[in-house]
Order: C-alpha cells, then sequence, then structure tokens
C-alpha cells in the first residue's frame, strides 16, 4: 500500500511534469473542479554525495578578491574580465566557446577546482518514474463512491481556487 509521503510526492512530480508544458497566454484562470488522480510508477532517492561547487561560486565575490590581489595589473585585469563578459554577452565571440585553446582553459579551470576546492554536501538524486491518469469528476456524490470503493487512496483533499 502506498504511503501518504510518496503519494504526495508522486502528485507533486505529476503535475509538475503537467504545468511545465502548458502554453498559454498571461492571465488568472480560475478553478472550480473536482479530480481523480491515480498514480503508477515510483520513487527512487540515491545516497548522498559529495562535489566540488564549480556551478554555484559567488563569482562576484571571487571577481573582487582577486582583482584586489592583482596589485598593479588591477585595472588591466578588470578591463580584460569586462571586455570577454562584452564579448559573450553580444555574441561578439561566438566561436570563442569552441575554441581549443579556451576549451583546454575550461578543462584546467574544472580540474583546479576538483582537485583544491573543499567538498561540499549535495542531497541524493531524487528520480521519479510515475504516469497519472487524471480524470474530471462531475459531481461530488461519484467522487465520494470512488473514494470509498478503493483501498488504495489515502488522502482526499478538496480545494477551491480562484
Amino acid at each position: 500500500m502506498t504511503t501518504p509521503h510518496a503519494s504526495m510526492l508522486a502528485l507533486r512530480a505529476a503535475i509538475t511534469k503537467e504545468t511545465t508544458s502548458l502554453d498559454v497566454p498571461p492571465g488568472t484562470y480560475p478553478i472550480h473542479a473536482a479530480f481523480l488522480v491515480r498514480l503508477e510508477g515510483g520513487i527512487t532517492r540515491h545516497e548522498d554525495t559529495t562535489t566540488s561547487p564549480t556551478t554555484s561560486l559567488p563569482l562576484l565575490p571571487i571577481l573582487a578578491l582577486a582583482l584586489s590581489k592583482a596589485g598593479c595589473t588591477r585595472d588591466a585585469t578588470l578591463d580584460i574580465i569586462l571586455s570577454s563578459c562584452r564579448d559573450v554577452l553580444t555574441g561578439k565571440a561566438p566561436s570563442t566557446l569552441s575554441d581549443p585553446a579556451i576549451m583546454g582553459a575550461v578543462s584546467k579551470l574544472r580540474q583546479a577546482f576538483a582537485s583544491t576546492l573543499p567538498q561540499v554536501p549535495r542531497k541524493g538524486q531524487l528520480r521519479t518514474s510515475i504516469t497519472a491518469d487524471i480524470s474530471e469528476v462531475v459531481d461530488v456524490s461519484t467522487a465520494d463512491s470512488i473514494i470509498a470503493s478503493d483501498p488504495d487512496i489515502i488522502a482526499v483533499s478538496r480545494v477551491r481556487a480562484g
């Protein structure tokens, strides 16, 4: 039998999957409906791990500290950083990212980060394999009879939005 916690995770995953593909114009859409949602599948949470913090580095404080350590080359270093930012952001350097020298520098930075920066904890991955069958229930008595007849239904919530 499904646990309430697993059912809530499964419902959240199913809803997220469905709503990210909605293509509607901006606006408010009132909702007043009852739905029966049947979920099939499973949830797997992997063990926690550690990783090098390459994607969550605080860029501005790092650059500011590097500039403060640059001494007499501070102004030239700042000019190089700003010029590089402008080139990448404006698309003036589209081939830069495929340039072997740049890719070599990226690889060298990744290796240096992995070998010298302290490892940080990362939550284990949450993998879902869930299918959702969502049916609109027209009246409350039909919904109540379905709920009463199915022992796997463990949580019922009636919500009015709008």
